[in-house]
């Protein structure tokens, strides 16, 4: 466990995480400029943060790697990433798991403005009670994910994206909001062919 105990910026940002770790605290880190990913999560591997910020800036690459059998888990805690090409990913390459990566929010926010391409790549996204996922401005998809559950209490805005604004891919994906939960797709597709636009939100044929 990390405790932080004041604000801390981490320039050129290019971390790996193995293990399980988790930083605890109320200050905020700043990860600037990431060479590839600000954060990777290895497979088998975990980060949770505990009331702390977590602000990812650069004008290119990609914010968070949660891999393929990694799990991102925020508690009380916020992320805010604006300008990277991609804000998170779960890549399969390296993992020997089949499992999608999975991103957990507990009465947490996070908030991605001006991405360069998808807000998400992928994962197993819950979206807990007290939870919020802002998304203004991507260039390309903005949810794109295995799945995405919202539960009572949570919710998702999300506007000003060039092509879908929430899209499950994967055959047996789901996008599940309880009861309670508000999902909101605003100006979604800015960038389509009017005569052939894209499904604001989309589940794959076997998608649920």
């Amino acid at each position: 466990t990390i405790t932080l105990l004041k604000d801390d910026t981490l320039e050129n940002a290019n971390y790996t995480i193995k293990g399980d770790v988790t930083i605890t605290g109320t200050g905020t880190i700043t990860a600037t400029n990431p060479s590839t990913h600000a954060f990777t999560i290895s497979d088998q591997s975990s980060l949770t943060l505990n009331g702390v910020k977590l602000k990812i800036t650069g004008e290119n690459n990609y914010g968070i790697d949660v891999r393929y059998g990694a799990t991102l888990t925020l508690n009380n805690a916020e992320i805010d990433v604006s300008g990277v090409s991609n804000a998170t990913i779960s890549a399969s390459w390296g993992s020997t798991s089949t499992e999608p990566g999975k991103f957990i929010l507990n009465n947490s926010k996070i908030t991605a403005t001006n991405i360069g391409g998808n807000f998400s790549n992928g994962g197993t996204w819950t979206i807990g009670t007290g939870s919020k996922v802002t998304i203004d401005g991507c260039a390309s998809h903005g949810f794109s994910a295995s799945a995405i559950i919202v539960e009572n209490g949570a919710t998702v805005d999300i506007k000003n994206v060039a092509y879908r604004g929430i899209s499950i891919n994967d055959a047996d994906g789901k996008l599940e909001i309880q009861s309670g939960g508000v999902v909101n797709v605003t100006n979604a597709g800015t960038a389509d062919d009017p005569a052939t636009p894209r499904d604001a939100v989309y589940l794959s044929d076997k998608a649920t």
